[in-house]
């Protein structure tokens, strides 16, 4: 098994990452770590817990972001697992094999992802609205589509690829092309999507780089992979905590589901009628979010339709409350459920606006994480 991590600027949290992933309890893990070329202080960093901890650390002269510098990881791992976190990630000593145990115990699935909180929730409210708002995206969102078989995105945070899934896209992964430019965001999605529509459109995909070594050396089979979900694998994130960090954030999220869109949005009609309804009904959703929000947010205040603009707040925060609903039952006593009806109203008033202004810069593209 091999655990992967690409850093970039990142010195203030990659030793607590670091030592997370040499952690572990799963046996024989081999773990790699590149820096992309980092300008902050990042390398000493690593240099020292390179020589305390069993890594093999490479140091990249040029900034290739981080796909390039996962891929170069790829190159030299040896595992028949691939297993990702991010920089600013912990990971529980448990994580890793309980995403190989679920990868071992169902061979039917190319990879599978674990289950993200927010590692930073004495950051501040905002800090805390979004751990509540990750527990109900992993345990009710990607449970339902793991139901089928079909998780769209296998998050960074923690996500296990099966060697023979995923290998010969690294290079079409790695050097993607959106609207006739590079797209250099890390994709999660994308990758997924390679993993969930190899039966369709792997072969395209591979022939496209078959000079490549990840394809030219080992040509794996294309087939109708599964994508799973685990509760029991956790990890711990950094989340933004202050606005403008937290709505760049949300912008290349936007930006990546569009990208996603036009890839997986291609074949997911073929996976099953359930998975179907999931994937297209979210992106429908999605899309709609800004004329909903135009038509009961500007329009009707503007026509003199008040109640309309109370009906839909009401709805949405009675969304949120049925979402903390759900969490109230899963921790019992525990109140910080209060704070999920605040991201429904979030997402309804600031977060649906993104989409358009996505859309628009959608071939802007920085290399960052940061959860100032």
């Amino acid at each position: 098994m091999s655990f992967l991590l690409a850093v970039r600027n990142e010195r203030a949290h990659i030793e607590a990452c670091v030592r997370s992933m040499a952690g572990v309890d799963y046996p024989d893990v081999q773990l790699v770590v590149v820096d992309d070329a980092s300008d902050d202080g990042t390398p000493d960093v690593l240099e020292r817990l390179a020589a305390e901890l069993p890594l093999t650390l490479i140091r990249l002269e040029e900034n290739l972001g981080k796909k390039g510098a996962l891929v170069r990881a790829c190159a030299v791992a040896d595992g028949d697992v691939l297993l990702f976190t991010d920089s600013d990630c912990v990971v529980a000593p448990d994580a890793v094999r309980h995403c190989v145990t679920a990868l071992v115990r169902h061979p039917e699935l190319g990879a599978v992802g674990g289950h993200c909180r927010a590692l930073n929730t004495d950051a501040g409210l905002l800090a805390r609205v979004q751990d509540i708002w990750y527990e109900g995206q992993f345990r009710i969102s990607k449970a339902a589509e793991a139901a089928f078989g079909s998780v769209t995105c296998v998050s960074g945070p923690l996500a296990a690829f099966r060697r023979e899934a995923v290998w010969n896209y690294l290079p079409a992964w790695a050097e993607d092309r959106f609207l006739g430019a590079p797209f250099r965001f890390a994709t999660d999605r994308q990758l997924t999507g390679y993993v969930l529509g190899q039966a369709w459109h792997g072969r395209a995909l591979k022939d496209r780089h078959a000079d490549s070594p990840f394809v030219r050396d080992h040509d794996y089979p294309e087939l109708r992979w599964e994508v799973g979900y685990t509760r029991a694998a956790r990890v711990w994130t950094r989340v933004p905590s202050r606005p403008g960090s937290f709505l760049r954030q949300q912008i290349r999220w936007k930006k990546s589901f569009i990208r996603n869109l036009f890839f997986t949005g291609r074949f997911m009609w073929r996976r099953g009628p359930a998975a179907a309804a999931l994937y297209y009904g979210h992106a429908l959703w999605v899309i709609a979010a800004p004329v909903l929000v135009v038509r009961h947010l500007l329009w009707a205040p503007l026509h003199l339709a008040g109640p309309l603009t109370l009906l839909y707040l009401g709805g949405v925060v009675l969304k949120g409350c049925v979402w903390g609903l759900a969490y109230r039952l899963d921790h019992p006593g525990d109140r910080a459920w209060r704070c999920r009806p605040l991201m429904s109203l979030l997402s309804c008033c600031v977060l649906a606006w993104l989409l358009p202004y996505a859309l628009l810069t959608l071939r802007r593209g920085v290399w960052s994480r940061s959860a100032a």
